[in-house]
């Protein structure tokens, strides 16, 4: 194989092993934000939130990790002796602190596998930045080459990093208000949920119908925007996270928050399910299985009336 070759397999696992490192640590936040749940909701979601931990850092963010070492170790043969490249013995020191970094995240993941949590969810949010750090010291010393443009690249680090942390705080604001502000509707009486939703409505949302399949609004509906609850217009879903499953009824592999959701079990029907509901108006939406698509390995089955979609 010639140098183009190694390089583009490189740039692949590169690219591959950071969607890992970006996505792990959101999916920490998750397992720890889930512990304010009741301890059967906690139980649920927790132990799906393993699941798509252990697909996820096994089957894609680890053999990553190994194909960059490998390929990355032929490419930089072609630089020897490094020392002539000021810019990639940078660049191999913060490659050494990402590996540190991905060991950092392993120990979290092992952590939680074992239900164990040592980090609070903002804590986590700002460990889910350190990757775009790492990301941006990298490309710009791959890409300039120059002690001079180092320097400014590592200037604009601090600043990117003085921004995150700005950034992080003020989501963080934004989140404890609108938990606060959010009108609580569980407490509804049904004269009042029959006055304000339609006799369709009411049925699947109260009183847990079901759509038939294939004949709901969205479907096979995929304008970008975000999906609410059409009980409480509480954001539930993104369009981007939207695919068609072939079941029947409109399918998510993610949700926007996990505190915007409630999993609880369903053994109606002679099943064992997981039914999905919204955590603000406790309104039934559908279910969640586990035959869904990467990274998540999830499909959330929701109703189309029980959505209201909102173009971005």
């Amino acid at each position: 194989m010639n140098y183009l070759v190694f390089k583009s397999l490189h740039i692949i696992s590169v690219v591959t092993w950071f969607a890992g490192l970006f996505y792990m640590p959101r999916l920490f936040v998750y397992f720890a934000e889930a512990e304010t749940k009741n301890p059967a909701e906690k139980k649920i979601l927790q132990d799906q939130f393993k699941i798509m931990q252990r697909r996820l850092w096994y089957g894609i963010t680890w053999p990553s990790a190994i194909a960059v070492l490998i390929f990355g170790s032929i490419l930089a043969a072609q630089f020897w002796p490094i020392t002539q490249y000021p810019w990639l013995v940078l660049k191999l020191g913060f490659v050494a602190l990402l590996y540190a970094y991905h060991i950092f995240l392993h120990a979290i993941f092992k952590q939680q596998q074992n239900n164990n949590i040592s980090f609070s969810p903002l804590a986590l949010r700002v460990i889910n930045e350190i990757s775009t750090i790492f990301l941006v010291a990298i490309v710009f010393l791959v890409v300039l080459k120059n002690v001079l443009s180092m320097v400014y690249g590592i200037v604009g680090l601090f600043v990117l990093v003085a921004i995150l942390m700005i950034a992080i705080k003020a989501y963080k604001k934004i989140r404890e208000r609108e938990e606060f502000s959010m009108p609580e509707l569980k407490n509804i009486n049904n004269d009042d949920w029959k006055t304000k939703l339609n006799e369709e409505e009411y049925k699947i949302l109260r009183m847990c119908g079901t759509e038939r399949p294939f004949a709901g609004e969205y479907y096979l509906f995929f304008e970008s925007g975000i999906y609410t609850c059409a009980g409480c217009g509480h954001e539930l879903f993104s369009s981007e996270t939207k695919y068609d499953s072939g079941s029947g009824w409109p399918a998510f592999y993610d949700v926007i928050g996990t505190k915007n959701i409630r999993l609880i079990e369903d053994q109606s029907l002679g099943m064992k399910r997981v039914e999905v509901r919204c955590s603000y108006c406790d309104s039934h939406l559908g279910h969640v299985f586990e035959d869904g698509p990467r990274p998540t390995g999830l499909r959330y089955c929701i109703n189309s009336i029980a959505l209201k979609h909102h173009k971005s």
